[in-house]
């Protein structure tokens, strides 16, 4: 006869087992993404911003753009809107 007792519960054993580690190595992942600000969404926006703030100043110089409409081009970028 089989001994269900001890199989059983080396079964269970095996999935906590795999369940802990796989849960630490998230943890671990999680905290290094937020301890070194490796979240990509942190830094996007600022550099698109620097990007476009680029791009308008090329514009002013070459004068497809007025100093005024620079200005409230730079003010809507400041504001968050695009």
């Amino acid at each position: 006869m089989m001994n269900f007792n001890g199989g059983f519960g080396m079964g269970v054993m095996w999935i906590f087992w795999v369940l802990l580690i796989v849960g630490l190595v998230l943890l671990i992942i999680l905290l290094v993404r937020l301890l070194t600000g490796g979240v990509e969404s942190r830094g996007t926006s600022h550099r698109g911003s620097s990007e476009a703030r680029h791009i308008l100043a090329e514009r002013l110089a070459r004068g497809e753009l007025a100093p005024d409409e620079y200005r409230e081009r730079l003010r809507a970028l400041d504001e968050g809107g695009a």
